[in-house]
């Protein structure tokens, strides 16, 4: 039997011509410098902000129901039962115990909350904690509220010397 093999044309120890040049081997720390400056944009335009980051980036710490009163999903957050019954006032249309927590702009009079409450074009069947943050303007507390239809609402109740000031 013949064996031929076949020779590259060019000189001894090159590769072939028709050979692909060799890749450089990857540089990890390109993707890392991608990662890191998406991150700082997104910083710098409010897209993302500590607390989101804080939430995205750790592993998220769950409290139970049961032992809490409710689910935090952003650490060990509780919050104060006061706010907690002020959102399940909100979410029933307790218009006194509501009308009893709200200073300022809100403070419109418990005639004007129960109109506004039987105005209110969604029902309310449950309401979740999912944590708070502060700052100048106060302390801000996010609840989600489910409907009967399972269909999800979410508040955020700013609250100043003990009192709620905002509702978004």
């Amino acid at each position: 039997m013949d064996e031929t093999r076949a020779v590259p044309e060019g000189r001894p120890g090159e590769a072939p011509a028709t050979a692909a040049p060799a890749a450089a081997p990857a540089r990890p720390t390109r993707a890392l410098w991608g990662l890191l400056a998406t991150i700082v944009i997104a910083f710098g335009t409010g897209a993302l902000t500590y607390r989101e980051a804080n939430t995205l980036l750790a592993r998220p710490v769950r409290a139970s129901a049961a032992t809490t009163g409710a689910t935090a999903l952003a650490g060990h957050q509780v919050p104060p039962a006061w706010i907690d019954e002020f959102a399940r006032a909100f979410c029933s249309g307790d218009a006194a115990f509501v009308s009893s927590h709200v200073s300022g702009e809100l403070d419109i009079g418990e005639e004007r909350i129960i109109d506004a409450f039987a105005r209110r074009t969604w029902d309310c069947a449950s309401s979740r904690y999912l944590g708070s943050a502060t700052n100048t303007e106060g302390q801000h507390h996010v609840y989600v509220m489910t409907g009967t239809d399972n269909g999800e609402q979410w508040f955020v109740f700013t609250v100043v010397n003990d009192k709620v000031v905002g509702i978004d």
